[in-house]
């Protein structure tokens, strides 16, 4: 304590304390009674007034909080430190659970106020539990204009704030015609205050969705919830299904390691599945294994390995590109024979791995989480789930424990006909063997981002540096969507289109330069793609030289899939500079 004391004051003599102050101040609260009468005085410096809020913000109390409230609230202050101050109180409500002393309801002013301010006073709404704001919040989720960000801040702070009218602002967002994952995302948050009304209202919004809707938002609640995926089984017993749309459920179900008894039974009949009879058997083994090998494709199994409902490239990279969750395949083919890989797929219970086996844990909360021990010591343990997320439980709050069953479930091969189990397995037992399959030995991009719906300017036209800095560059996180290379390394551009949902795409990877030097890009087809690194444009052609400096650069590529389908992108050096690059794994 005494130590952090003396450091505060350290900081309060750099930012120009007057020396009047006693230099005896050996408690953090007087230093931080220090750093308030600085901040006070009005005599500190603009530039170093934004530190100081900053450590007032971490170090202070309930009056400190509320004096640097009050300065997010001032219009007249520079809008980048309004914003830092609400930054820090977004951290000292959630890792001190400290709110300001004063008036909270103040935070309605910003509700409505600049976006760089929005979306930490509704996020600070939740953490400070201002019921008051529950109907405004259901607004602002509920308004067209709302960015993304904002809407979720605000149905999560709902659901903060537990309380009657927060559950009657999701109910209202849930019902509410329109934008479909607004409705699922409010669903997903009244699981948390009311399952089996959460429950009623998901089977009311499920048969209305189409097969392209991603459920998730909707569904993952209700499966991190205890008795959450009964509720809902039950909430949807007797009502109409479409096809497709059970399958779409049954499908997320699979892709994420779980197959709840009494929802799948549901869904299966409303799909026209028959889960009393397995899609196949040992006895069917043999003749499996024959086929794959006189009459397997592996071109069309490398296309059913890549279908984003049966999520193989979510779990599995090949050569360090694709997921992280189960294990890398680049060299199955070449180590394990046909029947293996067959077993693999149907029977993924029959012999897990160490390191791939889940654990169950139940908190008291009675929420439900399911992945692969990453690490365990005395105070938490981190569980990997089939999202590829990082959950960090503390070990006070576990209620139960259990070993798991694998994250691939045996379901889906319900979704694959027979002709498509024998493409797949073809491919898969052809993987790093020599031929077309093998891994190539050539520094060939395959790790790439595709923008989803890139804006009509940089549509229509190939944008200048600063329209690309705009535009296309600045795009926030959510906006880019993996698109993978094929193991050869050819980008599908029809596929990415699909994805951007643009005939023209804008695609980005990163390289890493272990050795500078002089590198040459050659890509295929050249002329018919623009070519930009680090922001910069350069020349187009099947090849391009450049020289990289050592450290991390984006490569960023547009083309337009309407006059071409395949895109391939090596980096190699250039004559003997010895320049080494490699593509960085992960987004």
């Amino acid at each position: 304590m005494r130590n952090m004391a003396l450091a505060l004051l350290a900081f309060v003599s750099l930012l120009g304390f007057p020396r009047s102050i006693p230099a005896q101040q050996s408690s953090s609260g007087g230093a931080v009674s220090a750093l308030m009468r600085l901040l006070e005085s009005g005599r500190l410096p603009p530039a170093r007034q934004g530190p100081a809020l900053k450590l007032l913000c971490q170090r202070g109390g309930p009056r400190e909080l509320g004096y640097a409230f009050g300065v997010a609230l001032d219009d007249k202050r520079p809008l980048e430190l309004r914003a830092l101050v609400l930054a820090e109180l977004v951290q000292a409500a959630r890792q001190r659970k400290l709110r300001p002393a004063g008036d909270l309801t103040q935070l309605k002013r910003l509700l409505q106020g600049p976006p760089q301010l929005q979306q930490h006073a509704v996020r600070l709404a939740g953490l400070w539990q201002v019921r008051s704001l529950a109907a405004s919040l259901g607004r602002l989720a509920g308004a067209e204009q709302t960015s993304p960000a904002v809407r979720q801040a605000a149905i999560e702070a709902l659901q903060n704030l537990r309380g009657s009218e927060a559950r009657a602002a999701l109910e209202q967002l849930a019902r509410a015609a329109g934008n479909a994952r607004v409705r699922m995302q409010a669903v997903g948050a009244l699981v948390l205050l009311d399952t089996d009304q959460a429950a009623r209202l998901a089977a009311e919004l499920i048969p209305q969705l189409d097969d392209q809707t991603d459920p998730a938002p909707l569904l993952q609640p209700f499966l991190d919830r205890r008795g959450g995926t009964r509720a809902l089984a039950q909430a949807l017993q007797g009502k109409k299904l479409a096809p497709d749309v059970a399958r779409l459920v049954l499908r997320y179900l699979y892709s994420v390691g779980r197959s709840d008894a009494e929802l799948v039974q549901v869904l299966s009949r409303a799909a026209g599945i028959d889960l009393s009879k397995p899609p196949f058997t040992e006895k069917d083994l043999p003749g499996l294994i024959a086929e794959v090998n006189s009459q397997g494709d592996p071109v069309r199994g490398e296309m059913i390995f890549r279908r984003k409902d049966l999520s193989c490239t979510k779990c599995h990279a090949i050569n360090h590109v694709g997921g992280d969750i189960g294990p890398d395949l680049a060299a199955l083919g070449a180590s394990s024979p046909v029947d293996y890989v067959l077993r693999s797929i149907l029977f993924p219970n029959q012999a897990i791995k160490e390191q791939y086996k889940t654990k169950v844990i139940i908190t008291a909360q009675g929420q439900v989480i399911t992945g692969i021990q990453v690490s365990r010591d005395e105070q938490k343990v981190v569980l990997k789930t089939a999202e590829g997320q990082l959950r960090t439980i503390p070990l006070a709050d576990i209620d139960e424990e259990a070993e798991g069953r694998s994250l691939m479930p045996e379901g889906l091969t319900r979704f694959l006909t027979r002709r498509e189990l024998v493409d797949l397995a073809a491919f898969l037992s052809r993987l790093g063997k020599p031929g077309p399959w093998a891994i190539p030995q050539v520094p060939v991009l395959r790790n790439w981002q595709v923008l989803v719906r890139p804006r009509p300017e940089v549509v229509q036209q190939v944008p200048d540096e600063f329209l690309l800095e705009k535009k296309v560059r600045a795009a926030p996180p959510g906006r880019w969507q993996a698109v993978l290379g094929l193991v050869r390394g050819d980008v599908l551009l029809e596929e990415a289109a699909q994805v951007a949902r643009s005939p023209v795409v804008y695609l980005r990877t990163r390289i890493n330069v272990l050795k500078e030097g002089k590198a040459l890009f050659e890509i295929t087809p050249g002329e018919k793609v623009q070519l930009w690194l680090d922001g910069k444009r350069l020349p187009s052609g099947a090849q391009v030289e450049v020289s990289l400096r050592r450290g991390r650069h984006e490569v960023l590529l547009r083309a337009d899939a309407r006059g071409v389908k395949r895109l391939r992108v090596v980096v190699r050096p250039a004559g003997g500079s010895g320049a080494v690059a490699q593509e960085v794994a992960g987004p």
